[in-house]
């Protein structure tokens, strides 16, 4: 229940950041939109589920993203019905998907890198007698330094990666 609830705010959240969904001072709302709102809402909670992911649904949704100047409370169960219907539309392409024979998602290959280790005088050398200039250096080759090793006569080592 938990994970719905954080995956509903992070789509309201992004659909607030898209400008689909506009907040208003409290105020400069309209009443008027208000109870529009909730009229439209009411009206998608009684359609069927097959009818709330379907044209009809959309159609209420595209008619609650149109509106402006609402209260707080009515934006946040405006979002959460945005939210809700769009899960759905994202639950029942994974579904269809999958009846195909098909899996929703790919595994990802691990990435593959390539290591490079190079003394602190090597490093030097590189950035002209600067260590950071040769870090630097090496940083605009794409490499990243992982860890740097002591070794017993206090020589340091440099150990970098990057993908392959």
């Amino acid at each position: 229940m938990r994970i719905h609830f954080c995956v509903a705010a992070i789509a309201g959240f992004l659909a607030w950041q898209a400008g689909e969904v506009r907040c208003q001072p409290e105020g400069k709302t309209d009443p008027a939109a208000d109870q529009q709102a909730k009229a439209l809402m009411e009206k998608y909670h009684k359609l069927s589920e097959k009818d709330q992911v379907g044209d009809k649904g959309k159609e209420i949704i595209g008619q609650l993203k149109s509106l402006h100047n609402t209260s707080a409370p009515v934006q946040e169960a405006i979002l959460r019905l945005m939210s809700s219907h769009n899960l759905r539309q994202i639950a029942i392409a994974v579904h269809e998907y999958q009846d195909k024979g098909g899996l929703p998602w790919f595994p990802l290959a691990r990435p593959k890198w390539e290591c490079k280790v190079m003394t602190e005088l090597d490093v030097l050398k590189l950035g002209k007698d600067n260590l950071a200039a040769g870090l630097n250096s090496l940083g605009e080759e794409g490499w990243e330094l992982i860890t740097r090793v002591v070794e017993g006569d206090n020589a340091r080592q440099f150990i970098f990666k990057r993908p392959k």
